[in-house]
């Protein structure tokens, strides 16, 4: 068969028909091997168990179905347009996968506060304290900084991943970030300047 062979299926969902089952079948397939091809090409170990992979392939139908009247068949082939659906997937499954895990941090951390502190209020305040000194200090970087601090030492993903999500290179990503703690460490510098002024006076 030729590139266009999934052509079938778009006239099919344009005219608000069910595709070939076979064609579509196999479709679904090729949509799954390239969400695995894809997880093991930006190492996103992660998101590879069937769990995962099905939820994506589940949303790929779904997307597909939603944005059939975008596809331009004089543009590109609709095995084209598929591939972009399922990068746009992927990528989405990972800033869901890191939301999650940012809110469960959250819910680490918090508890962790309660627990140091939880004989020591003293304890739990100055554990507050210094979170909320960092946030703040983070809040302060330029968006691009923020983005890269968040998703590197925050979300703890690799130089590739983030600038796959960043949508920069792997030297841009480094850069950002090198100056983004640059950016930290002198504004934490003068944070804690302004605390032991405020103590002297």
């Amino acid at each position: 068969m030729t590139q266009q062979k999934y052509q079938p299926i778009y006239e099919a969902l344009k005219a608000g028909n069910n595709p070939d089952e076979r064609l579509w079948e196999e479709l679904i397939s090729h949509c799954r091997c390239e969400v695995r091809r894809r997880i093991e090409h930006y190492n996103f170990a992660f998101l590879a168990n069937e769990d995962d992979i099905d939820r994506i392939v589940h949303d790929f139908v779904y997307a597909l179905a939603k944005s059939i009247n975008l596809y331009d068949p004089e543009r590109a082939t609709l095995k084209t347009y598929v591939n972009g659906i399922i990068d746009n997937m992927v990528k989405n499954a990972v800033k869901e996968f890191n939301k999650r895990k940012r809110d469960k941090s959250i819910e680490i951390l918090e508890y962790c506060t309660v627990v140091e502190g939880k004989e020591d209020p003293e304890r739990q305040f100055l554990i507050k304290e210094e979170i909320e000194e960092l946030y703040g200090i983070i809040r302060q970087l330029t968006s691009q900084q923020y983005d890269v601090v968040k998703l590197r030492l925050i979300d703890g993903l690799s130089v590739e991943e983030t600038a796959l999500l960043l949508g920069a290179s792997t030297k841009i990503v480094s850069n950002r970030l090198n100056k983004a703690i640059e950016r930290i460490n002198i504004l934490k510098e003068r944070n804690n300047k302004s605390i032991k002024f405020k103590h002297n006076n």
